[in-house]
């Protein structure tokens, strides 16, 4: 039981590594660059993604995580995007409300 546990954060950890660089490219065109930061949930079986941009400012809720969505369907193969457990596009503003340590905040995965 124990090395299918290990065999799981490693393939969770590859996955978010993919999220993480389809997100890159996808969002590269935003100015400035937005702070993407990609953690396993609790459980261990979904990915928990963050972004925060001054592009999302004024912009609706439903857009913003369609544009993320897209990225991520039209990027990576359904198996690995549906690991996205959970997705929070933010503003900045947004970002230091409900994520406070945002800016000192290490990816939990990274690439």
């Amino acid at each position: 039981m124990k090395y299918a546990r290990i065999c799981d954060i490693m393939d969770t950890r590859k996955d978010a590594a993919l999220i993480k660089e389809a997100l890159d490219n996808g969002l590269k065109w935003i100015k400035p660059k937005p702070k993407i930061i990609i953690e396993e949930n609790e459980y261990g079986d979904g990915i928990s993604v963050f972004i925060a941009s001054k592009y999302f400012s004024g912009k609706k809720l439903y857009k913003m995580e369609d544009m993320v969505w897209d990225i991520l369907k039209h990027s990576l193969p359904w198996e690995i995007a549906q690991k996205v457990s959970m997705l929070f596009v933010l503003t900045p503003r947004e970002a230091k409300f409900w994520l406070k340590d945002l800016d000192k905040k290490e990816e939990s995965f990274t690439t």
